[in-house]
């Protein structure tokens, strides 16, 4: 219902947060190391964090209570995503792997092996029936789920891979590198199909649209707007606005792209003109991450000031600040219905609350 905000933080707490008041309604302790991130599971009713404690923890979101601890990874959990119907839930780790859980139980259905050093990120297929994984080992692997022990290796990129994302179609996918690059591929059978040199540095992460007609890429000093059709770069934004650590994301209508600048504000772009709509200053240090409530109404951003803020979409304020972390707050991430929210922990660990 869009009605509680999850984040986790440095200080090892997943924090519950009332959505229009801003107060803190609950907090789940029991992590021992920094949260990495958070998700609501689809039915609203539990929330996944992960940490560099190596683990996954689900937690009830209206009590706060701990209800299931997975000890995920041997390293810090750096990315994860819920499948297209919430059912499973993916995990991404330093320590190479990729784990695939059943949401509803926290059962571990399979560890995908094969990626030599560390995974930075994890996608599934719109079908929910493959997933690709990118790792600093340069290279991105595709993963049948009804056979996952032979993955596809998509070799090319020069450095290490960063982003990953498939195309709403699901027919073509999308990474972006550290070598500068984004780089094409074919779903199906991994068959590389292009590489678009734009970026001047590193091109961290790579996002669709979700109508598909476009997908953006932001790297260190740009955000640039590619063509899905074409493969062409249509626009980007001037150098030096964006922070290195960046954060970027579409509205669900795909109408706005919005983009954490020059360390503390926030950027929207229109996407028809390319035309910078608005500037916000919304924190006092770098903007970790932007994402969307599913109906679009608001945004939450999350930064190294250790506040989290909601902002009233439609008029592009702040309703709310959340406070009570100290340092960078963790990944936050909706489920698809918008009700629950999980979280990824440095020290490996993922933490479910459920909300309301």
């Amino acid at each position: 219902t869009g009605t509680r905000v999850v984040t986790g933080a440095r200080d090892k707490t997943v924090r519950i947060w009332d959505a229009t008041t801003g107060s803190q309604v609950g907090s789940c302790l029991g992590h021992t190391w920094t949260v990495t991130s958070v998700a609501f599971a689809k039915n609203g009713e539990r929330i996944v964090s992960g940490s560099w404690d190596h683990s996954i923890k689900v937690w009830d979101a209206n009590a706060g209570e701990l209800l299931t601890v997975n000890a995920a990874h041997q390293e810090s959990i750096t990315d994860l995503t819920f499948s297209p119907t919430g059912e499973q839930l993916a995990t991404a780790s330093r320590d190479g792997t990729i784990k695939i859980w059943h949401f509803a139980s926290r059962a571990l259905i399979e560890t995908l092996r094969g990626h030599e050093q560390a995974v930075q990120a994890v996608a599934f297929s719109p079908s929910g029936t493959r997933v690709a994984s990118a790792s600093w080992d340069q290279t991105v692997k595709l993963w049948d789920l009804a056979a996952p022990t032979t993955p596809i290796t998509l070799s090319g990129h020069t450095d290490l891979v960063l982003g990953v994302a498939f195309h709403p179609d699901g027919q073509w996918l999308v990474s972006s590198s550290r070598d500068n690059t984004l780089r094409i591929w074919d779903a199906e059978q991994g068959d590389a199909m292009a590489v678009l040199h734009g970026h001047t540095d590193h091109a961290h992460n790579v996002v669709f649209s979700p109508d598909g007609r476009y997908f953006a890429s932001c790297g260190h000093v740009s955000v640039k707007l590619w063509d899905s059709a074409t493969k062409q770069e249509i626009a980007s934004s001037p150098r030096n606005t964006i922070q290195e650590d960046y954060a970027l994301a579409f509205d669900p209508a795909g109408r706005t792209l919005v983009a954490g600048t020059d360390s503390t504000s926030v950027r929207f772009w229109d996407i028809d003109g390319w035309q910078v709509t608005d500037t916000v200053q919304a924190h006092s240090d770098e903007i970790y991450h932007l994402c969307f409530h599913p109906d679009g109404s608001r945004m939450v951003s999350t930064s190294n000031d250790g506040t989290t803020k909601i902002w009233d979409m439609e008029h592009r304020i702040p309703l709310s600040t959340l406070r009570g972390h100290v340092g960078k707050v963790g990944r936050v991430a909706f489920s698809p219905d918008g009700r629950s929210l999980v979280g990824g922990m440095i020290d490996g660990r993922v933490v479910v609350w459920r909300g309301q």
